[in-house]
């Protein structure tokens, strides 16, 4: 993995085993088999001594430390000083001072971009402070004030909902999946294997039609129909017709899509700005 700025101009050659990508102008990135952290000059700023990272959000990063063969995950700040010591099984990004981690179970570095982690997710502050406790299967990062969780210690529910920073149900679990919300809309999926997408108040506003979909980011949201993806816009109109084998959001007006095993970027009128290659 290297990086390019939006110009197309190489600021990090490809060297690295995985990246996260930026976020508060530092990126994680995997060196063999450690971790650190470079700037948007390339240069490494944090050294690579970590067994795993998230990203950085709200000043702190996820970091993993392993000790007498257990990994647990701590936070750090930009300048690599661990702020909140490692205690924990895993956890996440910071988002709106709240971040879901495991206090108990396993966690598994399966690849660069996938872990396996079984136990209860709850939620801490940026002091480390407990401030939902571990009662979740699954959690997501805080957005808009609301995050989606995943079952409960009340009941066996495999089903996703909403809860609020208090850590109160606002949106009752019903989706068999669920993304965080963004510019007041978050993508779910019903029981008959559909995404659409809800309001804050769990109102459905765009219909369940979509095979997957994705956030909005810039007015406009990825989403999957007979295997093909495009865009649509906060009304459910589409406005890039569906052509793509896969897509990413869009970020300063450009989107990443593949197509025949190629990679390019569009502008928001579905334009290419950079031709497929490989």
């Amino acid at each position: 993995y290297g990086f390019i700025d939006e110009s197309g101009r190489v600021i990090a050659k490809p060297q690295f085993e995985f990246s996260w990508g930026f976020r508060e102008g530092l990126a994680g990135v995997q060196i063999k088999d450690e971790w650190g952290f470079i700037d948007r000059s390339g240069k490494l700023v944090i050294e690579p001594k970590f067994v795993d990272t998230g990203s950085f959000s709200d000043g702190l990063a996820p970091v993993a430390v392993s000790r007498n063969g257990k990994v647990q995950f701590g936070y750090v700040d930009k300048t690599g000083n661990m702020v909140v010591k490692p205690q924990f099984i895993y956890a996440t990004n910071f988002s709106e001072g709240m971040a879901a981690m495991v206090l108990e179970g396993s966690f598994f570095n399966w690849e660069a971009n996938l872990r396996i982690v079984e136990g209860k997710h709850g939620y801490i502050d940026k002091s480390g402070k407990l401030v939902i406790k571990p009662q979740f299967d699954d959690a997501c990062e805080f957005s808009e004030g609301l995050a989606c969780v995943r079952g409960d210690d009340d009941a066996a529910i495999s089903k996703w909902g909403f809860i609020n920073r208090n850590g109160d149900l606002v949106i009752a679990h019903q989706f068999r999946e669920a993304s965080s919300f963004s510019e007041g809309l978050a993508a779910v999926k019903n029981s008959q294997g559909k995404w659409g997408y809800i309001d804050r108040d769990g109102k459905t506003i765009i219909g369940f039609q979509y095979s997957d979909a994705s956030q909005f980011f810039e007015g406009l949201a990825a989403v999957e129909v007979d295997d093909k993806w495009g865009y649509i816009d906060k009304t459910g109109k589409v406005v890039i017709i569906p052509q793509f084998d896969y897509t990413y959001s869009f970020n300063i007006g450009l989107a990443m899509v593949l197509i025949e095993d190629k990679f390019g970027y569009i502008n928001r009128a579905g334009e290419y700005v950079w031709k497929p290659k490989k």
